[in-house]
């Protein structure tokens, strides 16, 4: 079976067949929190599944540029986690 993959940086993009990118706004600490935990929850639901799954948590840039960086080493198939 297939690992999870927690993102701290961006070396480990190979390891994973799906990249969460959950979308927050650090500002709003209760809204942050909620949407890491869903994507968490996404995360562990595909690793369940057999599937290696990681989850960019990381703040250096924008949700924009996230979808684009991993657009750009893996090819995308774009799906959103965000407060509305």
């Amino acid at each position: 079976m297939l690992q999870h993959v927690e993102l701290v940086g961006y070396a480990d993009w190979s390891l994973s067949q799906v990249i969460v990118v959950p979308i927050f706004w650090n500002k709003r600490v209760h809204e942050k929190e909620e949407v890491l935990e869903a994507a968490q929850q996404a995360c562990d639901m595909l690793t369940d599944a057999g599937i290696a799954a990681g989850c960019d948590t990381t703040v250096e840039m924008s949700p924009g540029q996230k979808f684009k960086h991993w657009c750009d080493c893996a090819g995308c198939q774009a799906g959103a986690y965000a407060p509305r």
